[in-house]
C-alpha cells in the first residue's frame, strides 16, 4: 500500500500490489481497505497483483490519515496486511477583515502618530482557521519577529506610524510551507491617515433670513486638508436637525455655505455639527454654538 499526499478535491487513490513469498503477483484476490480504522471498500487484484480503490476525502480533515489493506483470501494469506499514511494537503489563504481587498493587495487605513494593528486570519481551502500557524512579516522590507496564529487561525501585529508619515507603506505577510499546509503570502498597503480638527464659525441668524456657516479643517500637523467632504447639520435649541448640508473644503481647507433659516425654526441658542470622512483624512466630530 503506497504512502502519498492527496488533496480533498482530487480524492485519494489507495493502491498497492500483492505478491507471494516468491515475489510473484497474486491475481484475483479481494483486498479490504480501511481508512482511519473504518472499513471503506474492497478491490480485486489484477493479473499483475495490483489493486486500486478511489476514495472520496472531501470531508476529511487536514493532515495525516492511516490506510490499511487486508488481504482476504486463502488460509496461507489470511492475516496479511499493509499500512500506509495518506497526507491530505491544503492551500492556505490570508485575509484581513478590517481592510479592503483591491485585486491582489489589501488596503488598510492607519492613523498618523498612533499604533496600527494589523489583524488577519489564516484559513484552509474550506475557510476554517488554521491553529498556531507560523507567519513571517516584512515591514517596508524590514523583517519583523515571527508571529503565530491562535487556535482559530487569527493573528495580529501592532506597528507604530510616525506622525510625519505621508506615504503608504507595504507589509508582506507570508505563511511558509509547513507539512501538509501549502505556503501563501499577502501584500498589505497601509495608508497613513491624519486625525483632523474642524473649526466651525456660525453667525447669529433670524427666521426668514440667511445664515452663513464656515470653517476650516486642519490635520495633525496643522496643515489644511483640501477636498475633505463634510456633512453640516443645523440644529434648533432642542437638538433637532432642521437642515443638512454637504460641503467640501477648498485648497486652503476652508468650507462655507449660506442657507435660509426656515420660518418654523424655534428661536434660541442652536448649534452646528460637522461630521464626515475623506479617503485620507477621517474627521472627528466638532460642535460650535451659533
Amino acid at each position: 500500500l503506497e504512502t502519498h499526499s492527496a488533496s480533498r478535491d482530487g480524492g485519494a487513490a489507495l493502491r498497492g500490489n500483492l505478491t507471494d513469498n516468491r515475489g510473484l503477483p497474486v491475481e484475483g484476490v479481494e483486498v479490504v481497505l480501511q481508512w482511519d480504522s473504518r472499513w471503506t471498500g474492497t478491490a480485486i487484484t489484477d493479473l499483475n497483483g495490483q489493486y486500486l480503490l478511489l476514495l472520496d476525502i472531501s470531508d476529511a480533515d487536514n493532515g495525516a490519515h492511516a490506510a490499511k489493506a487486508v488481504f482476504n483470501t486463502t488460509l496461507a494469506l489470511n492475516g496479511s496486511y499493509a499500512v500506509a499514511q495518506i497526507l491530505i494537503e491544503t492551500d492556505t489563504f490570508l485575509t484581513f477583515p478590517d481592510c479592503m481587498q483591491n485585486g491582489t493587495v489589501w488596503e488598510c487605513n492607519g492613523v498618523r502618530g498612533d499604533n496600527f494593528t494589523l489583524a488577519g486570519q489564516l484559513t484552509d481551502d474550506r475557510g476554517e482557521g488554521l491553529p498556531f500557524a507560523e507567519l513571517e512579516v516584512l515591514w517596508d522590507d524590514v523583517s519583523l519577529p515571527v508571529i503565530y496564529a491562535d487556535a482559530g487561525g487569527n493573528f495580529s501585529l501592532e506597528m507604530p506610524i510616525a506622525a510625519t508619515a505621508t506615504e503608504p507603506f507595504d507589509v508582506l505577510v507570508t505563511h511558509p510551507q509547513r507539512g501538509y499546509l501549502h505556503g501563501s503570502f499577502a501584500k498589505v498597503l497601509v495608508i497613513p491617515q491624519s486625525p483632523v480638527s474642524v473649526t466651525l464659525l456660525a453667525t447669529d441668524a433670524m427666521r426668514g433670513y440667511d445664515v452663513a456657516v464656515s470653517g476650516v479643517v486642519v490635520d495633525l500637523l496643522g496643515e489644511p486638508v483640501a477636498g475633505a467632504e463634510l456633512w453640516l447639520e443645523l440644529r434648533n435649541p432642542a437638538g433637532a436637525t432642521w437642515l443638512t448640508q454637504p460641503v467640501m473644503t477648498d485648497g486652503n481647507g476652508v468650507f462655507a455655505f449660506v442657507a435660509l433659516v426656515a420660518a418654523n425654526v424655534a428661536p434660541g441658542n442652536g448649534a452646528v455639527r460637522a461630521t464626515g470622512a475623506a479617503l485620507r483624512f477621517p474627521l472627528l466630530s466638532a460642535r460650535q454654538p451659533g
